[in-house]
């Protein structure tokens, strides 16, 4: 080909290089140097308009210029059953791209991949797994064994959580979704990684204060919403716990928030109502006692239904009710005294106690639901 070639696969490492044709990349010299792409490589090519366009094109061939290049690239993906698997990239340093280069490149590096893309033990290891999940989730018994599984349970985590992500602006931009799927990997090194649908999932092991932060950090960068299942102990179940972090996702998104890491705690009461939605009037269910609050508060231009609610969300502790709604303590404790001679309500009886918190979350469901035009 008269230019240095490089061979990478989907999982951004790169496999094989030319040692005949000096590369003086200096991004390249970066990649080949750590054995896959570095961060800042990363976010080059994903501002890159040829790479943005390429997702929506089927050609073989791009050439691609990111800024900081010293010489245009030739890039020729490579595909295994309609999925692409890795690609080949031509540095036009010592010869100009020609017309016979992006007929031959194509061909050149599907039979480099087949021949030469050799993985360690581990990571042949971790892509059998990943593979087994992602089968699992669309139930494609053809290609998973459950009976390998449950002779290798042990190699799964004791306890285990799907954290999944979801771009908040859909993208079809395959290198988008893989750069989520390396940062899932970065931080959790023990995960096994997989991608299902419109999601970039990884399932790990109880998750630290410190991947919590870098999750939440990852989410505001990369413009996405991050859920969390419940902890579980048997991989044949990841299919439930999988649909809890879509469910934090999607509810969080009806109630208008974004760029967050989800705990499916925080949202099973609406993937709950979302499951008897249009069965039953969810009003049906709401505490009339809120209703009786909103009217006093509009025709008296009055905060009670707003303190109730704090007061609930507080645990009924009058401290720090007061300080979150920035009221004097008297102040609140009249305002409380006045709600139960509005309601007749008794604030130590514990099941009116869980029928009002769960009816202030109703009416947040069905507000939010009003605004998305899903009622």
């Amino acid at each position: 080909m008269g230019n240095a070639l490089i061979l990478i696969d989907s999982n951004m490492k790169v496999l094989a290089y030319s040692t005949i044709y000096e590369i003086m990349d200096p991004l390249w010299l970066e990649n080949i140097k750590q054995g896959h792409y570095s961060y800042d490589f990363i976010k080059k090519v994903k501002f890159n308009s040829e790479m943005k366009s390429w997702s929506k094109t089927g050609e073989d061939n791009k050439t691609i210029t990111l800024n900081g290049d010293l010489q245009p690239k030739l890039v020729s993906r490579i595909t295994k059953n309609g999925h692409l698997v890795g690609g080949l990239i031509m540095i036009a340093h010592h010869t100009p791209i020609r017309s016979m280069h992006t007929k031959q490149l194509p061909q050149i590096a599907k039979l480099l991949y087949e021949f030469l893309c050799i993985s360690t033990e581990n990571e042949i290891y971790k892509s059998v797994y990943s593979s087994a999940i992602a089968h699992i989730l669309s139930d494609d018994n053809e290609n998973v064994s459950h009976d390998l599984l449950i002779l290798n349970k042990s190699n799964f985590p004791s306890g285990m959580r799907v954290v999944i992500a979801r771009f908040i602006v859909r993208s079809k931009n395959r290198f988008l979704k893989r750069s989520i799927g390396l940062e899932f990997e970065r931080i959790f090194s023990k995960g096994y990684s997989f991608q299902y649908k419109n999601y970039i999932g990884i399932l790990v092991p109880e998750i630290s204060s410190d991947q919590r932060h870098a999750l939440s950090e990852l989410a505001i960068l990369e413009n996405i919403n991050i859920g969390i299942s419940w902890l579980f102990f048997d991989i044949l179940d990841i299919k439930k716990y999988f649909h809890q972090s879509v469910a934090s996702i999607k509810q969080a998104q009806l109630l208008g928030e974004t760029n967050q890491v989800l705990d499916y705690t925080d949202y099973a009461f609406y993937h709950l109502l979302n499951q008897i939605w249009g069965k039953a009037s969810l009003n049906t269910f709401c505490h009339p006692a809120l209703t009786v609050l909103k009217d006093y508060d509009k025709n008296n231009s009055a905060d009670f239904y707003r303190t109730l609610e704090t007061f609930l969300s507080a645990n009924k502790n009058l401290k720090e009710t007061a300080e979150i709604l920035n009221l004097h303590r008297n102040s609140l404790t009249y305002r409380i005294a006045r709600i139960r001679d509005l309601t007749n309500l008794d604030f130590n009886d514990n099941n009116t106690v869980f029928s009002l918190m769960y009816s202030f979350r109703l009416v947040n469901y069905l507000e939010a639901s009003e605004i998305f035009n899903l009622q």
